[in-house]
């Protein structure tokens, strides 16, 4: 694990002390969670984790973008980052020909495991959002929208002095039912990304990612990540996400979007998972792997960590949904394997464990400090629908059945 702590040392340099912290276990979680994903497909466990290292290129550039994240964070660049690191795991966007451009387009990609197995896609969904389709669904409901222009500061390294970049953000405001105004803001472009893609380009690094704005058939498109990290930080109150496992649906308020419906393959759950991660971080210090298989999903029968399925009776209703947090040891590195699941129709929480008997605890702390051999779990309610704040925190209620 050497390499991987000489990645993570060199691309966090420069954060402050608190960020690199949380970046840095940020990147740790994204990086095992890849080397594992090659580990089931059959890589060997170093060369596993070199070539996801190199999936995630040069920690140096990286760095630099990590530090610009944090001078502009006002339209969701995380997302835009991290996507650009995984650059190489998307698909081409497909053409489509429509006189009516759906919300969403959709760019899945599965990854093959052993021959008869079933494709890992739980991580691999990535769509787009037509504005123009978004702007009258929204105009529909009421609120106006106004394209305005905000000057913002780019990129900048030790070879490049600061640059202004003129933004287009679509304005979004509506009335409530008690009669507060609503807005939340929207990127129409995303200069600043672009021109960090551009000096990639320009420095001899692979920038596969086709950016953050695409122009398709007259229709402008929107990185998905782009529009969640600038409508919850930019939204003046609470944002909540119905079904966000499948056919989510945005409540900006009183509107609601609906991006998708169910059994469409739209989902939201790598994104939740990213905010709760980031919520947990805030209070624990301990390492949490989400989506890397170690521990396989409750409709999975194949993990790396070997586990038995569980179901437990909760408080939470149908369709609710809740994290299974519990402790695994991964390479060494103790920490909290967490999934995010919901509540069926006979009011039980499936999940899998690393124990055959387990029993359950409210002390997330000392569950990921305690190692794999600890046989308990921790179930957190995030609720029937998700919310969080404008600093991307999830809400949460712990619950021990």
């Amino acid at each position: 694990m050497k390499a991987l702590e000489r990645f993570l040392n060199r691309a966090t340099r420069g954060l402050p002390g608190g960020q690199r912290r949380q970046v840095r276990e940020e990147l740790r979680g994204n990086i095992l969670e890849r080397a594992a994903e090659l580990q089931v497909m059959g890589v060997p466990a170093e060369e596993a984790l070199r070539r996801a290292l190199q999936d995630f290129g040069a920690p140096a550039p990286l760095a630099a973008g990590l530090r610009r994240v944090h001078l502009w964070p006002r339209l969701g660049l995380l997302g835009g980052l991290c996507s650009l690191a995984l650059a190489g795991t998307l698909l081409a966007l497909p053409r489509q020909s429509t006189s009516a451009p759906p919300l969403v387009i959709q760019m899945p990609e599965c990854r093959p495991t052993r021959a008869g197995a079933p494709s890992l896609c739980t991580h691999a969904q990535k769509f787009w959002v037509g504005l123009g389709s978004l702007t009258a669904r929204l105009q529909a409901q009421g609120a106006t929208v106004e394209t305005v222009q905000r000057t913002v500061v780019g990129p900048s390294d030790r070879d490049s002095p600061l640059v202004s970049f003129t933004e287009d953000v679509l304005v979004v405001r509506w009335t409530e039912a008690a009669g507060e105004v609503g807005q939340v803001e929207i990127p129409r472009t995303n200069r600043v990304l672009e021109a960090m893609i551009e000096r990639a380009v320009q420095q001899g690094r692979p920038a596969f990612w086709p950016g953050p704005v695409l122009e398709r058939d007259g229709e402008r498109l929107l990185d998905s990540d782009i529009l969640l990290g600038s409508v919850r930080s930019t939204l003046n109150q609470p944002l909540k996400i119905e079904r966000p496992f499948d056919g989510p649906v945005l409540m900006l308020g009183r509107l609601r979007l609906e991006l998708a419906s169910p059994g469409e393959g739209v989902s939201l759950l790598p994104t939740v998972e990213e905010w709760l991660t980031f919520t947990l971080s805030r209070t624990l210090d301990v390492t949490i792997y989400t989506g890397a298989h170690l521990i396989p999903r409750p409709h999975e029968s194949r993990g790396i960590v070997p586990s038995f399925a569980q179901r437990v009776r909760v408080r939470g209703a149908p369709g609710e949904v809740y994290a299974v947090l519990r402790p695994i040891t991964f390479r060494g590195v103790s920490g909290l394997g967490m999934d995010l699941v919901t509540v069926d129709a006979q009011g039980q929480l499936p999940f899998r464990s690393v124990q055959a008997q387990v029993r359950f605890t409210g002390d997330l702390q000392a569950l990921g400090n305690s190692g794999a051999a600890k046989p308990a779990v921790a179930l957190l309610r995030l609720g029937p629908e998700v919310r969080m704040d404008r600093a991307g925190r999830v809400a949460y209620t712990p619950e021990v059945p």
